[in-house]
C-alpha cells in the first residue's frame, strides 16, 4: 500500500454536507459508479475507513465561499492529524480578507489559503493578475502563508480566467510564494506544466484532471515522471471519485513506481511541514 496526501477532499462534515460536489457526484455516480460509500451516506467514519484502506494519511480540505472557515478548527480537533484545512479567502472583501488570513492562517489551524479567483462561486470571476489579488500575495509572501489556488477545470465564467501567461506572471512576480494550482491549469496541460519548469515556487496538482478518463491527462503524468516529479501533488477531488480507484488510475496511467510517492505524499508533505 502506498502512502498518500490527498490535496483536494470535500468532507462530508459540517458546512460542506450542503455543497453542490455531493450532488454532482452523485450524477456522475451513476455513470461511472465512482461514488465513495462514506459520500452516499455522508458518513465521517466511513471516510476514515477508506483513508485506512487505501494509505490516505491526510486529506486537505479546501474551504470555499459557501463553508464556514470556523469549521477547520472543528474538524482539526475532531480528526487530529488526518485533515489539514485551507481557508477560503473572498478578494472582494477588502482588508477583511488579510484579516482572515491572520485569523485563520498565521494565528489559526488553517495550513494556507484558499483562492478561487476564476471560479464561478464569486460575485464576480478575476484573472491571477487582478490588482484586488495583489495585496494577498504580498501578504502571503509576507508571511509564508501557503496558496492553494483553483486554477482550471469546468468552473469558471470563461477560458480566459485561466490563460497560464497571468499565472506565470504572479509567480515571477512573487518568487517566495509558495503556489499549488489546483486543477493543475486544465485545460492548458502542457502551457501550465511550463510555468512549473520556469517556476520552482509553483506545484501543480491537477488531482482529478489527471485521471485517465480526461483528455490531455498524459501530459500531466509524463510530467510527473520526469522534470516535475518534486512539484506534482496528487489530489482526488473526492466524492468525484473513490481514494483507492485514483491511486490505481494513475498506476495504470503510467506513473512510475519510482515517484510515486514523491507525488502521493512527499511532496505535499514538505509543502505542509509534515515530518517522514
Amino acid at each position: 500500500m502506498h502512502r498518500a496526501i490527498d490535496w483536494r477532499m470535500r468532507v462530508p462534515y459540517g458546512s460542506f454536507k450542503g455543497c453542490a460536489i455531493f450532488k454532482l457526484s452523485e450524477d456522475l455516480s451513476a455513470t461511472s459508479n465512482l461514488m465513495p460509500e462514506s459520500a452516499q451516506k455522508f458518513s465521517m467514519d466511513l471516510l476514515i475507513k477508506e483513508m485506512d484502506e487505501s494509505g490516505v494519511r491526510v486529506g486537505v480540505v479546501p474551504y470555499r465561499k459557501e463553508n464556514d472557515n470556523d469549521d477547520i478548527a472543528r474538524l482539526v480537533q475532531e480528526y487530529p492529524d488526518r485533515f489539514a484545512g485551507m481557508a477560503h479567502i473572498d478578494p472582494f472583501d477588502g482588508e477583511k480578507a488579510l484579516e482572515d488570513i491572520e485569523k485563520y492562517v498565521v494565528n489559526g489551524p488553517a495550513k494556507g489559503i484558499m483562492l478561487e479567483p476564476g471560479q464561478i462561486f464569486l460575485q464576480d470571476s478575476l484573472t491571477p493578475t487582478d490588482p484586488l489579488l495583489y495585496p494577498i500575495y504580498e501578504y502571503c509572501q509576507e508571511k509564508g502563508v501557503l496558496v492553494t489556488q483553483c486554477f482550471g477545470g469546468l468552473f469558471g465564467r470563461a477560458l480566459k480566467y485561466y490563460n497560464p501567461a497571468d499565472m506565470d506572471e504572479v509567480a515571477r512576480t512573487f518568487p517566495n510564494l509558495k503556489i499549488v494550482l489546483t486543477h493543475g491549469g486544465f485545460p492548458y496541460t502542457t502551457e501550465t506544466c511550463w510555468i512549473a519548469y520556469h517556476r520552482p515556487n509553483v506545484f501543480l496538482s491537477p488531482d482529478f484532471w489527471m485521471f485517465s478518463m480526461n483528455p490531455g491527462h498524459e501530459h500531466y503524468v509524463t510530467a510527473c515522471n520526469n522534470f516535475l516529479q518534486d512539484q506534482m501533488i496528487f489530489g482526488t477531488c473526492y466524492p468525484a471519485v473513490s481514494l483507492d480507484w485514483a491511486i490505481d488510475d494513475l498506476i495504470r496511467s503510467g506513473v512510475k513506481e519510482s515517484v510515486l510517492d514523491k507525488l502521493l505524499y512527499a511532496n505535499a508533505a514538505r509543502l505542509l511541514g509534515l515530518e517522514g
